[in-house]
């Protein structure tokens, strides 16, 4: 669903990066309201420069009831690691 959302806009959508994600996360957030969604990314280690757009634009977008499941041979590093409240 998320693939045919960005590459398939229709011809009324301009081709902006910013805009197309907006649509994807109004379509995505509008059905969420109504379902259960579940967004499941394998092969995460493959993800390359989408790394950056899904954890820093694609994922905030998301309202909270919605299931993300994330699965790669390699635990998730860098930005992805939390500090703790007050931790070193």
């Amino acid at each position: 669903m998320l693939l045919n959302l960005l590459t398939h806009m229709g011809e009324d959508n301009p081709a902006d990066g910013t805009l197309l994600t907006e649509h994807c996360l109004s379509c995505l957030n509008r059905r969420a309201r109504n379902q259960k969604i579940i967004l499941a990314f394998d092969h995460y280690e493959e993800a390359g420069s989408l790394d950056a757009w899904l954890r820093e634009t694609l994922l905030p977008g998301l309202l909270t009831q919605m299931t993300v499941v994330i699965a790669g041979r390699s635990p998730l590093e860098g930005p992805w690691r939390i500090s703790p409240p007050g931790g070193t």
